[in-house]
């Protein structure tokens, strides 16, 4: 969108959101292997 619309500013939000996106979804991942450390 960034390239078509020629809107380059929103490239570093984008790339923030991915590395928030990637962070979150690391710290569920501990989260469920650490519960599932936990049962077992």
């Amino acid at each position: 969108m960034t390239r078509a619309m020629s809107l380059d500013f929103l490239l570093p939000i984008a790339r923030v959101f991915v590395c928030v996106a990637l962070l979150a979804w690391a710290t569920t991942f501990v989260g469920l292997i650490q519960s599932l450390v936990i049962i077992v």
